[in-house]
């Protein structure tokens, strides 16, 4: 299925975070090298907005997203959808608004779980 252009907030005011469980930071990076990530979620990365990411099998949930955001605003309202499950891996994506609506429906268990967009301040 062809992946659609999610929209881009020209402003660059907001960030997007999924999380995930992988085997090692180099799977991680293979699957959003691979191009598994954008088919996956249903959208196109476009340079230079180009995702970050996090590996950390020993952090907790809130150290791993803290690594990758630092505005005490974002990481408090990303700490509060944090599920139970566990996880190891997290990818940032700014300045863009991920609508999950948007998403192919998935077939099989998806590897990374839509935890939100925030705006940045």
């Amino acid at each position: 299925m062809p992946t659609k252009k999610q929209p881009l907030t020209p402003d660059g005011r907001y960030v997007s975070f999924w999380i995930g469980r992988f085997p090692s930071e180099d799977a991680l990076e293979a699957f959003i090298n691979s191009g598994s990530f954008e088919t996956e979620q249903g959208f196109r990365i476009e340079p230079p907005l180009l995702p970050f990411h996090a590996y950390d099998n020993t952090a907790t949930p809130s150290q791993l997203l803290a690594k990758l955001m630092r505005e005490p605003s974002v990481l408090k309202a990303a700490t509060k959808q944090l599920p139970d499950q566990p996880f190891n891996s997290l990818i940032r994506h700014e300045g863009f608004r991920y609508d999950p609506a948007e998403a192919p429906r998935a077939k099989k268990k998806r590897r990374m779980t839509f935890l939100g967009t925030f705006r940045l301040r």
